[in-house]
């Protein structure tokens, strides 16, 4: 079992059409993350594991304000992620 904190740089970019161009936005998201694993011994020093861990950065709005022009978009984000991870090592000693 595994938990504890998470981070993520996140860059959101909106572009319009007959705008001065695209807007970018940097957020740094801190968020939680839980999670479990195995690990097997294969024999002759070789073992497999599998790794599962969900990541929670929560829900916030990007991409506020106004320009000279048309008024940037309000994007409402949710981001949670699903990261499964696997592998297999070998003991030399």
């Amino acid at each position: 079992m595994t938990g504890g904190a998470a981070w993520a740089k996140l860059d959101t970019t909106e572009t319009r059409t007959g705008s001065l161009g695209a807007i970018i936005q940097t957020d740094t998201r801190t968020g939680w993350t839980v999670g479990a694993g195995w690990e097997y011994a294969l024999g002759y020093g070789w073992s497999a594991r599998a790794e599962y861990l969900y990541v929670d950065f929560g829900d916030w709005t990007t991409l506020t304000g106004t320009l000279p022009g048309p008024s940037i978009s309000n994007l409402n984000v949710n981001l949670r992620d699903h990261i499964f991870r696997g592998g297999m090592s070998y003991k030399f000693w």
